[in-house]
């Protein structure tokens, strides 16, 4: 199953696909890119993983920073590479700032 949303004007078409034979759902981005089986989690488990509020997490998708999509039901999930990516990325910034 594919589905493919727009992020927005300024961002290209995201698709996802469903993993064979489970009820998860895989970035295709990511597979793309050589990276297959790319698991996607809801915005509100991503929110609870990085212990910030889920408007963060949609504010990193309108930046670029996560793949994502919109399910038919409204319901958004996160590609877990990208949000992995942001992480370090913040780790790094804090190691950077207390190590002055």
């Amino acid at each position: 199953m594919f589905m493919a949303v727009t992020e927005n004007p300024a961002l290209k078409q995201l698709a996802v696909k469903k993993a064979p034979q489970s009820n998860s759902f895989c970035c295709e981005v990511c597979g793309q890119n050589g990276s297959p089986n790319i698991g996607m989690i809801s915005a509100e488990r991503a929110a609870n993983i990085c212990q910030c509020s889920r408007l963060k997490i949609y504010r990193w998708i309108d930046e670029g920073d996560l793949h994502y999509v919109e399910l038919p039901d409204g319901a958004v999930l996160v590609c877990g590479k990208t949000l992995a990516r942001k992480i370090e990325e913040l780790s790094m910034n804090t190691d950077k700032l207390n190590s002055h």
